[in-house]
């Protein structure tokens, strides 16, 4: 896997955290709990985002080993394969709060690794 698919990966993860973030609308967790298209749009997106970082090279998992790729990708198979099972609560915290903090780090990432690679932003 070449830095350019990681950071093709990366630029992906962080618009679907922002899809995410744009579906909450001001909603609070009552009301999101509530709203099943909301629910399903939001768990959505973290089901793409899990599979985008299962794709991501383990050399680029390994440099920054601090984010925890497995939970997050262990998340998409959970939501994936388990739905009905799975609470909303962890829905919210993972779209609302656990991703929203790792966006500056993924944010991070596309910038070292462009800088590493010899990218600039026209590229």
């Amino acid at each position: 896997m070449s830095a350019t698919d990681d950071l093709d990966i990366l630029d992906r993860v962080i618009r679907w955290i922002d899809f995410a973030q744009e579906h909450r609308s001001g909603l609070d967790f009552r009301q999101f709990s509530e709203d099943q298209k909301t629910l399903h749009s939001v768990a959505f997106c973290l089901v793409q985002i899990g599979s985008e970082l299962n794709e991501l090279s383990p050399e680029t998992r390994m440099a920054y080993h601090n984010i925890p790729w497995r939970n997050l990708i262990r998340l998409r198979n959970t939501i994936s394969h388990e739905y009905p099972g799975v609470a909303e609560k962890s829905i919210w915290k993972a779209a609302f709060e656990d991703l929203p903090a790792l966006k500056p780090r993924f944010e991070m990432m596309v910038r070292d690794i462009s800088a590493e690679s010899g990218f600039t932003s026209e590229e």
